[in-house]
């Protein structure tokens, strides 16, 4: 009873909190009524993996998978920046696309489903880089996974599909390759992906046979979708293009479904 009380007071601060999430910080908020040392130790014991998250949302998630409404499947992957912990397979270098260069820290998969106002994580999976090798170019040491983020989304994908009913995978553009969206159809799923502005479709199947393609940067859509044939790929797409506009600035987000 004791443990189970000590891990909603840790879920409720983290989903509660709107700054760096700490032990200490959670000792604070209760006023140093329960240690911080207590749910340091709480989280270092135990294994913390997509089982034991699908044991704490299955019954949410089932319920959802019964809904009436659209159903969606997100895939982000995260890191935690831990720039001053020492680094291990877990704590090392990632490359965070999001700023366009590597960070230290803590890097991981997940997978939300979600319907309407109702979302529940049902997958989490950590990038461990336990191999270490030599960058040809620099000569130094750099850490390396044995599963890349690739191969993890792929068997999430596999488990997901048997145990929920899902109308479409969402995922950005590093997992956009060929091989992901014919992963996903062969699992009789649909899908909607962002995809970078240098990938290259055919307008029509007979521009696709006389290998006719083009840049999707150079298609003036106006957010209007339109079919098109991937280069790679056996199936037509719907591919479309937001435009986001912030004062004097625009950005794109194509999308392929």
């Amino acid at each position: 009873m004791i443990v189970n009380n000590l891990k909603n007071l840790c879920m409720d601060y983290l989903i509660s909190s709107t700054q760096l999430a700490t032990c200490t910080g959670l000792s604070r908020v209760l006023d140093g009524a329960i240690n911080h040392d207590k749910f340091t130790r709480l989280l270092s014991n135990g294994n913390f993996n997509s089982k034991t998250l699908w044991q704490q949302s299955k019954v949410v998630a089932q319920e959802i998978s019964q809904s009436k409404h659209l159903k969606v499947l997100s895939f982000n992957d995260s890191i935690m920046v831990k720039p001053h912990t020492k680094e291990n397979a877990l704590n090392c270098w990632h490359f965070n696309h999001c700023s366009g260069r590597s960070v230290k820290g803590v890097q991981f998969l997940t997978a939300l489903f979600n319907t309407q106002d109702m979302n529940v994580p049902v997958m989490v999976e950590l990038i461990k880089k336990e191999i270490i090798i030599i960058d040809s170019k620099t000569g130094k040491q750099k850490r390396k996974s044995k599963i890349s983020k690739n191969k993890l989304f792929l068997s999430m994908v596999s488990q997901c599909s048997t145990q929920l009913h899902i109308d479409y995978i969402l995922t950005n553009s590093w997992f956009s390759s060929t091989t992901n969206m014919k992963h996903i159809v062969a699992n009789s799923l649909n899908f909607i992906v962002a995809l970078k502005s240098n990938r290259l479709v055919a307008l029509s199947e007979q521009d696709k046979q006389e290998g006719k393609s083009i840049n999707i940067k150079s298609l003036d859509l106006e957010q209007i979708s339109t079919k098109v044939w991937l280069k790679g790929i056996d199936f037509p797409l719907l591919f479309t293009r937001q435009v986001f506009k912030n004062g004097d600035d625009t950005a794109y987000l194509y999308l392929n479904k």
